[in-house]
């Protein structure tokens, strides 16, 4: 992957609520047996968007109503549309398409197969196509708690952030870090890049490199696996990096100082919930009232009186004291 009013707040509890008050009329009859097929067109094992969704659809199981999950990886954008179909064909009820790129091949194929729901991470098209589903980990509460500590940690006063393509997810994404950082620390510097590209990490290392070179030392990355090479760049360098979607302090022990988390089982079992009893939503963006998303656990290496700072941001956000702005359409300054 890995969309929308400027200035729209989103925050985790308004999200979850306006999840359970839209919820429309799918399918008219409660699904007894699901069958779920989830796509990916990137590797299941990229440390991040794709492995964290795999592992999730994988705890689906879990539930008896559950009798099959099959998977596909690596499928190529022009085989999107091809793969879907045999999964409707073949009688899968619940597809994920897990990334931006299924959205439009599930439009084209939702009013062929009624009765199947194509369900895409943060694709806001669905008006009219009442069995497309857009889910998703609502991160923004935590992303701008990570610029809090991006800043809080920077000696410079400079620090960077890196993604893949700029579609609205990451632009609001990279503004919430922004407006995160200057939150705690007014005047920090912040360098903003998207390498457009979702899995060069060599170019996204280079990209961690020359910020560097310029005087950042924090580096935050918004997408996987480029991500990777932006935390190896911060490694190199010596200095702090931030991950994304899965808890990448393994990575880099001395340098990851936390991670923003999605727990994609969160959207993905509330769509199986509702699919059992028959009435399936529009939209599943659940944020970290509902625990879909979260700050990991921070390295040794944070102060204890910076990451006291950070949890009152957290506090803020929770408590409604601090708002926190959706801003998708381009980036801030």
């Amino acid at each position: 992957m890995k969309g929308q009013k400027l200035w729209k707040p989103v925050f985790g509890c308004l999200v979850a609520s306006a999840m359970v008050a839209g919820l429309l009329l799918g399918p008219a009859v409660a699904a007894k047996k699901i069958r779920i097929a989830i796509g990916f067109n990137g590797s299941m094992k990229d440390k991040g968007w794709y492995e964290g969704a795999y592992a999730a659809a994988n705890r689906l199981k879990k539930d008896p109503a559950v009798v099959e999950v099959s998977y596909q990886e690596n499928i190529k954008n022009s085989d999107i549309e091809g793969a879907m179909r045999r999964w409707a064909v073949e009688g899968y009820n619940l597809i994920f398409g897990h990334s931006y790129e299924f959205g439009e091949p599930a439009r084209k194929l939702a009013k062929q197969f009624p009765n199947t729901i194509f369900a895409i991470p943060f694709f806001f098209k669905t008006k009219g196509f009442p069995n497309v589903v857009n889910y998703g980990a609502q991160s923004l509460d935590v992303v701008f708690a990570a610029g809090s500590l991006a800043a809080l940690m920077s000696k410079t006063k400079k620090i960077g952030v890196i993604g893949g393509h700029p579609v609205p997810h990451k632009i609001a994404e990279h503004n919430g870090y922004k407006v995160g950082a200057r939150h705690v620390v007014p005047n920090i510097k912040i360098s903003s890049v998207f390498i457009n590209d979702w899995f060069d990490a060599a170019k996204a290392k280079e990209a961690a490199i020359a910020m560097i070179e310029q005087g950042v030392d924090v580096v935050y990355a918004t997408a996987s696996p480029v991500g990777i090479g932006a935390i190896y760049g911060a490694q190199d360098k010596g200095v702090y990096a931030i991950g994304t979607y899965m808890d990448w302090r393994s990575l880099a022990p001395d340098n990851v100082i936390s991670s923003v988390v999605y727990v994609w089982d969160v959207p993905m079992q509330q769509i199986v919930k509702d699919m059992k009893r028959g009435k399936v939503g529009q939209q599943y963006l659940l944020g970290v009232a509902a625990g879909a998303a979260k700050l990991a656990p921070f390295n040794k290496k944070v102060p204890p009186e910076v990451a006291e700072k950070v949890r009152a941001v957290e506090k803020g956000i929770k408590a409604g004291k601090i708002k926190v702005p959706y801003l998708p359409k381009k980036e801030i300054d």
